[in-house]
């Protein structure tokens, strides 16, 4: 008769696929539901949402998008959040682009924003919000935009003549802003922001980027010139967690943390096993008896 196996020989003697099959799943089940797991919300993401969320009523605020397709999926979230909040805050916000390939984006985020307003709230092209698209990327567009906007462009990006806006009629020049986010994508080119708009007047600066050009960036929070910022998926899923609007951000993380999870429970299992069956009591022989 086969000896009966424990529980503990059981476990040990787990086919690998079953193994396998259980991470996989811990893959999964985020991206069918994200579940809203626990994630630790660093200085810098703080600092960001904080001076968001500080915007009082009436703040005129710059929103530059220069992520393209290949990096929007680590600051859409981050981004389209950011819109939606300065929105609930009844900030007035101007939108311009540096890549001529981020204007549709841009369109996409903003259908995003629209279903998301709180029951009630409405925005009003012209009144909440303009628009002025793609500019050339160089950083004499921003020095010329500090010192005359509406002398940078005529007209928006839907062929509205800037002067003909109401949000336009106290806007002139750089200094008419109360906060410029920065959503640098990849490029390096927060500096255009730094020097012609936070160094020359002062306006408050806070950036959003891919995770690739945190540490260039870290320098200038730790020295007070930037006043946060949120970088890559993870801080997209910072931002999330602190906003509660759960979605693309915390799908991508969350397999990971899940998985993590799981191995580590594994791991902790079997060695729980390997180390009762090494140290545990063992039978003893004693003349062929088994005692």
């Amino acid at each position: 008769m086969a000896e009966k196996k424990s529980l503990i020989d059981k476990i040990q003697d787990l086919d690998p696929k079953i193994i396998y099959a259980i991470l996989l799943v811990s893959l999964l089940i985020p991206y069918v539901r994200p579940l809203g797991l626990p994630i630790p919300i660093s200085p810098e993401t703080r600092a960001y949402w904080d001076y968001i969320t500080h915007m009082p009523p009436g703040s005129v605020v710059a929103v530059q998008l220069a992520s393209d397709p290949s990096t929007i999926p680590q600051t859409r979230s981050s981004h389209q959040i950011t819109i939606l909040r300065l929105f609930e805050q009844d900030c007035k916000v101007f939108f311009f682009t540096l890549r001529d390939d981020a204007p549709p984006l841009h369109e996409e985020m903003m259908k995003w924003v629209e279903a998301h307003l709180s029951a009630g709230k409405t925005i009003t092209y012209g009144v909440n919000y303009v628009n002025i698209g793609y500019v050339a990327d160089a950083e004499a567009t921003i020095a010329s935009l500090v010192a005359d906007v509406k002398g940078l462009v005529e007209q928006d990006a839907y062929g509205n003549s800037l002067s003909s806006l109401p949000m336009m009629a106290d806007i002139n020049t750089g200094a008419d802003f109360d906060l410029v986010v920065w959503n640098d994508g990849s490029r390096g080119i927060y500096m255009y922001a730094l020097r012609q708009w936070r160094e020359k007047l002062g306006t408050p600066l806070v950036i959003i980027a891919a995770t690739i050009n945190k540490p260039g960036i870290m320098n200038y929070i730790q020295s007070g010139q930037v006043a946060g910022g949120a970088f890559g998926v993870d801080g997209g899923a910072q931002i999330e967690t602190i906003s509660g609007y759960l979605g693309d951000a915390k799908k991508a993380t969350e397999p990971g943390s899940l998985s993590a999870l799981t191995l580590t429970i594994l791991l902790l299992v079997s060695n729980t096993i390997y180390i009762s069956k090494r140290f545990g009591k063992q039978p003893e022989i004693k003349g062929g008896e088994v005692k």
